[in-house]
């Protein structure tokens, strides 16, 4: 049997199951793992045998219309990008900031910025005529502290001036003042106001300046009254999660609107992981816990091709550096004084297209080594890995025969539960595999992952595994929040000992006695690589770092 897709529906496979796209209804229908492969079988006209139950679940997809018999067209074909230009930009004014947030992103209070780096109010007068220029209509105002910009004033009469869609503002609201609430009114300004307490006590133990909490209080009251459009910014971490209830109160009682709360989330930053709230019910209620069966064709376009948060988004920071996102502060894709508009064009929308989809396309280059992401070619590859006994008493403790078909059910199931990346080491020279690396029990509430390096014997203490080593750590710091990297290794592996004290782990446990090998017990040590260390050792280890790429 042969049918068709409907028009204006799609298939989309995921890794395990699929869904199917009803853009005449903007609906998404979930599709299991034996429905995305008896769906591909009959729309590919691949023969297979179908029972009664499969005919009736196709017999209902028809009804839906959802398929055809029709197959005079493949919709999946259909599909065009849809080119997207910048909609929303960032425009952090200054790094400077009156207060010491403990939970802050930035490197924010007192400048770290050379002087000369720092933007002029030329500068951000071109950067907003040059924003309007390519069609983005809205914008926002940030820092640090934007209102510390000895300009302020002045960029926001521009930027009005200009006749922007949107202009939001995103302040502490200490530095608040008569004049500058009645003119966000007289603009219409969308002004978003951090709190993060109901009282001095909790407010200031987290802005760790005494004082903030009145000063804060008096700018929300003057936005009050001259009826600016305020939106309270709450942030719950670790220190103030006990009073949640307090807080929304005491927003309501001065008169603005509680819209709900954000939490503080595990990422990259250290500030992020040591503030983390607590309180899983109030987590949980951060979660998406239902999943989203509406779409629309617009949505469903740019979704299927650009990364669904960063597309259309941009921000420039107070030295000029161009970022995809605001919080991604180590993704740098140029400089919007030193690069040509064509490059940065160019850099942002690569950024954009990172999908899920694309990720299998990714690898990374070194001088001597490629590391490529895990593909079933390289299958033979790993089970004749495995299957070196002496070489696997190195790195695990399973020490299990199993057959091909054995092996790489066990790997599926593994790459889809507890692996996070595995990669492919490649020689670069005969562009074969000699060896993989991957981390693994990846856990993003406390920013940690182990990993596990193999390299086949007669490439090892040729360099080849500290280059893969250092590629494949840069691209989990740089590309995921986390703050230190585990590896275990057994006392009697001294080449392995030598290779990762070398990149900068360090011991933190022993387990005693823990592997009986080769007539006797041997312990297993511990060892970390932090954010930190790794810093100064990718410094030192920079000439192994030539390129991180992704394929067209």
């Amino acid at each position: 049997m042969q049918l068709s897709l409907c028009q204006k529906c799609y298939f989309i496979k995921g890794y395990k199951n699929a869904a199917i796209y009803d853009l005449n209804n903007n609906k998404v229908y979930s599709i299991n793992e034996y429905g995305k492969y008896l769906i591909d079988a009959v729309i590919t006209n691949t023969n297979i045998a179908l029972s009664k139950k499969d005919l009736e679940y196709l017999d209902k997809l028809k009804d839906l219309k959802l398929l055809t018999e029709n197959i005079n067209y493949n919709n999946n074909l259909l599909i065009e990008r849809n080119s997207i230009g910048i909609e929303f930009a960032w425009l952090e004014l200054t790094d400077l900031c009156n207060l010491r947030c403990i939970h802050c992103y930035g490197e924010f209070g007192n400048s770290v910025i050379n002087k000369s780096r720092i933007l002029s109010i030329n500068d951000w007068k071109e950067i907003i005529d040059k924003l309007l220029d390519i069609d983005c209509k809205n914008i926002q105002l940030i820092g640090g502290e934007p209102l510390m910009h000895k300009d302020f004033m002045e960029i926001l009469d521009y930027s009005h001036k200009k006749g922007f869609k949107r202009i939001d503002l995103f302040t502490n609201g200490t530095l608040i003042d008569e004049t500058i609430a009645k003119k966000l009114g007289r603009y219409n300004i969308n002004v978003r106001v951090s709190v993060y307490g109901h009282n001095p006590v909790v407010h200031d133990s987290i802005t760790k300046v005494n004082g903030s909490f009145e000063k804060n209080r008096r700018g929300l009251e003057l936005l009050k009254k001259y009826s600016v459009n305020t939106s309270i910014a709450i942030i719950i971490m670790k220190e103030n999660e006990a009073y949640l209830d307090e807080i929304k109160k005491y927003i309501e009682s001065i008169g603005h609107k509680y819209s709900g709360y954000d939490v503080v989330r595990p990422t990259c930053f250290e500030s992020h992981q040591k503030h983390a709230i607590s309180n899983i019910n109030i987590l949980k209620s951060r979660y998406n816990t239902r999943p989203v069966f509406h779409t629309s064709e617009k949505d469903f376009i740019r979704n299927h091709f650009y990364n669904s948060c960063w597309n259309g988004k941009i921000a420039i920071t107070s030295c000029g550096d161009v970022l995809p996102c605001i919080f991604s502060r180590n993704d740098i894709v140029g400089n919007i004084k030193a690069d040509n508009e064509d490059y940065l064009k160019n850099e942002i929308i690569k950024k954009w297209s990172i999908t899920k989809d694309n990720m299998d396309k990714l690898f990374l280059t070194g001088r001597h080594v490629t590391l490529s992401l895990y593909d079933e070619k390289y299958n033979n590859f790993l089970f004749e890995c495995y299957n070196d006994i002496e070489s696997r008493k190195l790195y695990t403790n399973d020490s299990s025969l199993l057959s091909i078909w054995n092996f790489l059910a066990v790997l599926k199931n593994k790459i889809r539960k507890s692996y996070h990346t595995y990669m492919i080491i490649i020689n670069n020279k005969t562009c074969k595999p000699v060896g993989f690396i991957y981390s693994h029990d990846f856990d993003y509430n406390n920013g940690i992952t182990y990993t596990t390096i193999f390299i086949l014997k007669e490439f090892r203490a040729k360099g080849i595994a500290l280059e893969a080593g250092i590629l494949f750590y840069d691209y989990l710091f740089t590309n995921f929040p986390i703050r230190k990297i585990y590896c275990t290794v057994f006392n009697y592996n001294k080449e392995s000992f030598k290779f990762l004290y070398g990149l900068g782990f360090k011991v933190e446990g022993e387990l005693i006695k823990h592997k009986y090998f080769n007539g006797d017990y041997h312990n297993m040590f511990i060892m970390s690589l932090t954010r930190e260390t790794f810093v100064i050792i990718l410094d030192k280890f920079s000439k192994y770092i030539n390129k991180i790429n992704q394929k067209e």
